[in-house]
C-alpha cells in the first residue's frame, strides 16, 4: 500500500510517541519565547535554549520560525475549540451554555497568558516572511477559529429553538460574543491587573440581556 506524504507524516507521528512529545515540548518553548519577546526579536536560538535542545533539533520538526509561530498558535486555537465544545455541552440550557462558554474561554486565556501575549499583542506588529502568505494563515488558523464560532452559534440556535433567545442571526451573535471575550483578554494582556472574572460577568450579563426573549 502506498501513502501520500501527509499520510506518512501522520503515521510517523502516531507510531513514534517520543517524537510527538518532543514536538509538543518545542511548541511549549515557542509559546514562552514568543510571549517574552516580540516575534522579530525571538530567535530559534532563544527557543532552543528554552526547550533545552539544539537549534538543529527544532528544524527537524518545523521548517522555519514562521512555521513554528503558526503551529504554536494553531495548537492553542484547537485547544480553545475543544474547551468551548465541553463548556457548551455541559450547559443545562442555552443560557447556561453561554455562561459556561464565556467563563471557560476566559479561564483558558488566563491559564495561557503567554499565548495571549504572543497572539493578541504581537500579531498586530507581526509580518510574515515572503515564504508565507495570508492564505497560509487562513488555511492553518481558520478551521479552529470557525469551529469555536460554530459551537457558540449552535448554543445560540439551541436557545432560539427553545424560545429563550431572540430571533437574530445566530452566527452574527456568536461573532459578537467572541469579540467581547477577546477584547477582555486583550485588555488583560496589556494590564495584568485586569480582573477577568468581573469582566466575564459583565460580558455574560450584557450578552444574555440582549439575547433573552422577554416576551
Amino acid at each position: 500500500m502506498r501513502f501520500t506524504k501527509a499520510e506518512k507524516m501522520v503515521r510517523n507521528k502516531s507510531s513514534n510517541p517520543q517524537k510527538t512529545d518532543r514536538r509538543e515540548e518545542i511548541l511549549d518553548g515557542a509559546e514562552r519565547a514568543f510571549g517574552r519577546k516580540h516575534y522579530h526579536e525571538a530567535t530559534m536560538d532563544d527557543i532552543a535554549e528554552v526547550v533545552g535542545v539544539g537549534k538543529g533539533t527544532i528544524y527537524l520538526y518545523f521548517a522555519s520560525k514562521e512555521d513554528l509561530f503558526l503551529s504554536a498558535a494553531e495548537r492553542k486555537l484547537s485547544q480553545l475549540a475543544e474547551i468551548t465544545r465541553a463548556a457548551s455541552e455541559s450547559g443545562s440550557d442555552a443560557a447556561d451554555a453561554i455562561r459556561r462558554i464565556v467563563h471557560a474561554q476566559l479561564d483558558f486565556f488566563v491559564a495561557n497568558i503567554e499565548f495571549v501575549r504572543m497572539l493578541f499583542v504581537q500579531l498586530g506588529n507581526f509580518h510574515l516572511g515572503e515564504s508565507q502568505s495570508l492564505s497560509d494563515i487562513r488555511q492553518r488558523w481558520l478551521p479552529a477559529m470557525l469551529q469555536t464560532i460554530n459551537l457558540t452559534t449552535s448554543a445560540i440556535e439551541r436557545g432560539q429553538s427553545e424560545g429563550a433567545f431572540r430571533n437574530v442571526p445566530a452566527r452574527d451573535a456568536a461573532m459578537t460574543l467572541d469579540a467581547m471575550i477577546r477584547n477582555c483578554v486583550f485588555m488583560q494582556a496589556l494590564d495584568p491587573f485586569t480582573d477577568l472574572a468581573t469582566k466575564g460577568q459583565v460580558v455574560e450579563t450584557i450578552f444574555l440581556e440582549g439575547m433573552l426573549n422577554h416576551e
